[in-house]
């Protein structure tokens, strides 16, 4: 009995990992710029990836290469000038209204 819990877990997990995997194709295809109607198919070998890793421990963290990183950059250049704008804008507002209150 316990051996057939065990199992239906077991493929409780596995249909829950495969449907998973599904978003994650998604977002990996549109932080790859991949046009979300084709298809997109991805294979490897994890025995082989897991001999060809190679982790310098002692280097230094390259933040700025993380993908999150780029895209922070990126949304940052996009509202920087929206902020000039709205300073600018801001700043004029404050002077009109100070020559209004001293004339």
């Amino acid at each position: 009995m316990q051996a057939a819990i065990s199992l239906h877990t077991s493929m409780v997990q596995l249909n829950q990992s495969g449907e998973s995997i599904w978003p994650q194709y998604a977002v990996l295809k549109q932080l790859m710029d991949y046009p979300s109607g084709q298809q997109f198919n991805m294979s490897y070998d994890s025995t082989e990836m897991m001999k060809s890793i190679e982790i310098d421990t002692a280097a230094q963290l390259q933040y700025e290469k993380r993908v999150k990183f780029k895209q922070l950059a990126i949304q940052k250049d996009l509202y920087d000038p929206e902020l000039e704008y709205d300073i600018a804008q801001a700043r004029e507002e404050n002077r009109k209204n100070s020559e209004k209150n001293n004339p």
